[in-house]
């Protein structure tokens, strides 16, 4: 997951978010169906997921919100 945001938060006070949110979300299954490389200065990649999508959606909701 990549987030991007605008905001003067602390390395720590992101990780203590980051694990509060992430002690609380269950165990799930998650099945990839391959990866490709983007071809960018990046060099980023791309996961395709075949199970285990909507719950990476829930969780990234409840990660971007804050106190």
């Amino acid at each position: 997951m990549v987030f991007t945001f605008e905001r003067s938060i602390t390395s720590t006070e992101i990780n203590e978010h980051f694990k509060k949110v992430l002690s609380e979300t269950k165990p799930f299954i998650l099945t990839l169906q391959g990866i490709a490389k983007i071809d960018n200065t990046l060099g980023l990649y791309l996961i395709y997921i075949k199970e285990g999508n909507e719950e990476i959606k829930n969780m990234k909701i409840l990660l971007l919100k804050w106190k």
